[in-house]
């Protein structure tokens, strides 16, 4: 992976990469319509590593998530990231749920 991160590095795609500290995460949840906290929550595998990239097009960071350092039967998925045309409205309506 260090091979992969340092490829995406040196090219300036990378914007950011990480891993899960585990036991560190916190699950939200609604039952009955009451929002439950549970904590800590660990990732249980579903992610192990991410990367944020920077590509010009979906193919691009197709052919760099091609390059990524997979075993059988791992998966990459890829998201498109954007930003919220105003933050701090929209962060609000939905945490009040």
């Amino acid at each position: 992976m260090h091979h992969y991160a340092s490829a995406l590095a040196s090219t300036g795609v990378l914007l950011a990469a990480g891993r899960p500290v585990p036991g560190s995460g916190i699950r939200i949840g609604v039952v009955s319509g009451e929002r439950i906290v549970s904590a800590p929550a660990d990732a249980d595998g579903a992610i192990t590593a991410f990367w944020i990239i920077e590509a010009r097009s979906a193919g691009e960071a197709v052919e760099w998530a091609r390059r990524a350092p997979l075993a059988d039967r791992d998966t990459i998925e890829l998201w498109r990231l954007g930003e919220p045309a105003s933050p701090g409205r929209d962060l609000t309506a939905r945490t009040r749920g």
